[in-house]
């Protein structure tokens, strides 16, 4: 059972035609799996209407157990660059946990972040970002593992997302 406790702001909601209702889901990382392992976990909602015949809709999730950091490495120069922010708020990802996804009131809230090409170049957040120069970079999700004592890249499990250019 590696998947989330999902809870919904509301058991049954009604959508009138051509409407939109808010409903707010929060997760819960699953028990089993262990932080230090690197364990993802996924799975889906789904959204049943009453309506006999009507298609459910099923949402996708995808989770990451534990204490993480998403950081810019310059594949080139085998250098890290950074820690991932964004315009909105500063740090889109802070580099000592999970991105917050309340808003300023304390509610849950799902924002979609633009990136400009900025890094923290250390783990305080409220540093002032720096713009990477033109340029490949590639794009991890970094893990610390437990008892280490932090050196990057030895010290923690690394999951590659993939290059990217930064265009000047």
């Amino acid at each position: 059972a590696d998947y989330a406790t999902v809870a919904f702001s509301s058991k049954k909601i009604k959508v009138p035609a051509g409407k939109s209702v808010k409903v707010t889901l929060t997760f819960t990382e699953p028990k089993k799996g262990d932080a230090k392992q690197f364990p993802l976990y996924s799975g889906y909602v789904v959204a049943t209407p009453a309506t006999e015949g009507s298609p459910s809709v099923h949402v996708p999730y995808i989770g990451l157990k534990g204490k993480f950091t998403i950081r810019v490495f310059n594949p080139t120069t085998k250098k890290f660059l950074g820690y991932v922010v964004s315009g909105f708020n500063g740090a889109a990802l802070f580099p000592t946990g999970r991105q917050s996804n309340l808003d300023n009131d304390g509610n849950p809230s799902s924002v979609l972040f633009d990136w400009h090409g900025q890094v923290l170049e250390s783990e305080d957040p409220t540093a002032k970002p720096i713009q990477l120069p033109a340029g490949k970079y590639q794009l991890v999700v970094a893990s610390q593992r437990k008892l280490s004592k932090g050196a990057y890249p030895a010290d923690y499990e690394i999951f590659d997302m993939g290059s990217f250019n930064v265009i000047a």
